[in-house]
């Protein structure tokens, strides 16, 4: 959200960032990115302009990290592999339509099958699909939804392959501030934990299908210093004091330090990470601008507990969210037009492995605002 208006780079200045790129570091790899790779104008043309250009020493394998499910073609799974074909992760985000509606997250489960599709035919046989758990409003039948799609694609890989594969990436969803969710109390490490289970046991007897998933425990200790109060700021120090260094890495997080900062400051996690927040709270960041207007969040917020999903706002008239206003800029766009695959969906959809050098396509507006 804090992004917008979408910025996008000259096709040309792109390709002559790859080229420069690859000259200075040696690399033959080069990752091309942005929240939507997508819905950058033109990416079938400049992916296929890098991997078969002269002037970067030959075949380059290109990695386009955040590409959407519903843009993934065949032309594109062609491009990627020429020089190397690497593992794929594709992001449903939710195991049900409506809520993928509720994230505004607008693909169907058909989208998700036909870029499974298009990269098995292409010759891949492991797929990594990344799922949130803990959304707003989401019932078991969601969380079960995320193994019929798992299944589905195992399915669809067997018509290619003898032994295809399917990873279920699963992470516990944090709301974060200036995000129509910043007023959502998110669920409890207990209830993460029973839709975790809830889900293993569902994918127990599946061959072919992995099951990883984020530590509930991290889940909580992301969701306090996202949207905590300057209460905050002794907390982290006390757990600093007391050995807490590296916490986001898995094998270094412990709990327990939080915890006992929280209660040497007489704080409750609770209170800032379970607790649902209403309209007219003050909320630690109000002092804060990030160009969006709190009404208009308020409002995309309602409208995701109605399951009603948003457009595109490049190709529909403006939601008046303040950014373009309040900042006098508009949208920088190298089509006039949406790009092919539609202008549905947002956020990070598909990650292929990559090194250095890394381009910025362009930035772009989502919803979920999940860490």
């Amino acid at each position: 959200m804090i992004t917008r208006p979408v910025r996008e780079r000259p096709a040309d200045q792109v390709r002559t960032m790859v080229a420069e790129g690859l000259k200075r570091t040696g690399y033959d790899e080069v990752a091309l990115t942005s929240l939507s790779t997508a819905d950058f104008s033109g990416i079938d043309q400049v992916v296929r302009d890098t991997v078969n250009d002269p002037s970067c020493g030959g075949q380059v394998s290109v990695s386009l990290p955040s590409l959407r499910v519903d843009a993934f073609t065949v032309g594109i799974a062609g491009e990627i592999q020429k020089a190397r074909r690497t593992g794929l992760t594709f992001a449903p985000e939710a195991g049900t339509w409506r809520m993928r509606q509720v994230i505004n997250k607008l693909i169907t489960e058909e989208d998700l099958y036909a870029a499974v599709r298009s990269a098995y035919s292409q010759g891949w046989r492991r797929m990594k699909l990344y799922f949130l758990t803990g959304l707003p409003t989401e019932t078991d039948e969601d969380t079960l939804g995320i193994a019929t799609l798992a299944r589905r694609c195992i399915e669809i890989g067997r018509e290619y392959h003898r032994s295809p594969s399917v990873t279920v990436s699963l992470g516990g969803f944090v709301p974060k501030p200036f995000t129509p969710f910043q007023w959502f109390g998110q669920n409890t490490r207990e209830e993460l934990q029973r839709k975790i289970y809830l889900l293993r046991d569902e994918l127990r007897r599946d061959h072919g299908i992995k099951l990883k998933w984020h530590d509930p425990k991290a889940t909580m200790a992301e969701g306090l210093v996202s949207r905590g109060d300057r209460r905050l700021g002794p907390v982290i120090e006390d757990v600093w004091r007391h050995g807490g260094t590296f916490q986001e890495w898995s094998e270094h997080f412990d709990l327990d330090l939080w915890e006992a900062a929280l209660e040497r400051a007489g704080l409750r996690e609770e209170d800032f990470v379970y607790r649902h927040r209403t309209e007219d709270e003050a909320l630690p960041w109000d002092h804060l601008s990030a160009g969006l207007h709190k009404d208009f969040l308020w409002q995309d917020w309602r409208d995701a507990l109605a399951e009603v999903g948003l457009e595109d706002c490049r190709w529909t008239p403006c939601y008046d969210c303040g950014a373009c206003t309040g900042y006098g800029i508009e949208h920088v766009v190298a089509s006039a037009v949406p790009p092919a695959g539609g202008s549905q969906g947002t956020g990070q959809d598909l990650a292929v492995g990559g090194e250095v050098p890394v381009v910025l396509l362009a930035s772009k507006p989502v919803r979920v605002g999940a860490g």
